[in-house]
């Protein structure tokens, strides 16, 4: 059961944060900052990519019904086994990534706009395809688990 959790989380993992890496970079093309600070208000120009972030954000927490929640349910059925000091560990390390995800969130698509971007534009065909095919097989590949 920990082999396939660890696979479950692995494919998760690969496609919420490959996505949220494409996401950032999108927003980068258009504001042309990285920083938290410089990328606040995203949700009142960009409401497309809020979803597509906020999806993203809850597969990186494990929210249901992303594949990730499976392997992390099946892995820490399998650290219990090994005792309640690892699964202690274990809790804590999902709590705090948990904790980074909401912040990461709120943090860039909540507060006041940064109003000096280059160009916010639309959001492209390409880009919506692109978050979708991450999304997507996160979100729906549970139903074809054993």
């Amino acid at each position: 059961i920990s082999m396939a959790g660890g696979l479950y989380l692995m494919v998760g993992h690969g496609f919420c944060s490959s996505c949220l890496f494409f996401l950032l970079g999108a927003l980068y093309d258009r504001i042309g900052s990285r920083s938290l600070l410089l990328n606040k208000g995203v949700s009142t120009v960009l409401p497309t990519f809020c979803i597509f972030w906020f999806l993203s954000c809850a597969g990186n927490m494990s929210n249901p019904p992303s594949i990730s929640l499976f392997g992390e349910i099946f892995l820490a059925s399998s650290v219990m086994q090994v005792g309640m000091w690892a699964s202690g560990a274990m809790m804590s390390v999902l709590f705090l990534s948990s904790c980074y995800s909401v912040y990461l969130f709120s943090s860039v698509y909540h507060g006041s706009g940064f109003s000096s971007a280059k160009g916010w534009g639309k959001v492209s065909f390409s880009e919506i395809t692109t978050s979708l095919l991450h999304l997507v097989p996160l979100n729906i590949s549970f139903l074809v688990m054993k």
